[in-house]
């Protein structure tokens, strides 16, 4: 499988893994490689072990027979991008960072992505995996009058020259409709720039989120023209 991966990633695919799931991506391919694209992600589905996911322009579907006959679309998403270069995102709002071992770290996620502690902690083991040299400094927590009020998970996209992303955003139930999210939003792009060394970011949100495409929008994103489908094989459970 390693070799397909690598066959895939020459072919202008993106890749990353964790124990469970092999998550791909494709942005732009000419012609002859979504035909070959197609080829190889027919042998993986033939081998993998793996659970995979596949983010791609939805109007390449057509192109990928093979893999849109083996997957299931699960959702549309739309991405936005902005240079971290030739602008300065100023700490004005405070934020901790947090220790991605600490039980408070995953109790106060757990109430924000209202999730049990085991699904959250398997969601903060997933992003160690990942991101093994970046998770102990990820966990981003913002703080209104010294109250904890949001998390946001900056990072470096492995694989990508200088490409920041957050691994995930979100507010706590008691801060949500009331015009905090673009400063949450806000402090990942301040940690991008000054503290990962990000020179450009990428964001997406599904496409029906609209508070979250006019954030993005607020804080200078732009919104790129396609519309990108997830689709997911579930190998195993």
């Amino acid at each position: 499988m390693h070799q397909i991966v690598e066959n895939l990633n020459k072919l202008g695919v993106h890749s990353i893994e964790n124990n469970l799931q092999l998550l791909l991506e494709i942005k732009e391919t000419d012609t002859k490689q979504v035909s070959q694209i197609d080829e190889q992600m027919s042998r993986l589905f033939a081998r993998t072990r793996k659970n995979l996911s596949l983010e791609c322009p939805k109007a390449l579907l057509d192109e990928l027979p093979i893999t849109a006959g083996h997957m299931q679309a699960t959702a549309e998403r739309m991405h936005y991008t902005r240079s971290l270069t030739g602008s300065e995102f100023m700490d004005t709002f405070d934020f901790e960072v947090w220790d991605s071992d600490a039980e408070s770290t995953t109790m106060f996620l757990s109430e924000v992505m209202e999730r049990d502690t085991a699904a959250t902690r398997a969601f903060i083991q997933v992003m160690k995996e990942e991101l093994p040299s970046q998770a102990a400094r990820m966990i981003t927590v913002s703080l209104i009058d010294g109250e904890p009020a949001g998390i946001v998970l900056p990072h470096l996209e492995p694989g990508k020259d200088a490409e920041g992303r957050f691994f995930w955003i979100g507010l706590h139930p008691t801060f949500r409709g009331k015009n905090r999210g673009c400063a949450l939003h806000h402090i990942g792009l301040h940690r991008l720039q000054h503290d990962f060394g990000a020179t450009t970011y990428v964001g997406a949100t599904e496409l029906g989120n609209a508070p979250m495409r006019a954030i993005m929008k607020q804080n200078g994103c732009t919104e790129q023209k396609a519309v990108m489908v997830t689709l997911e094989c579930v190998v195993c459970k």
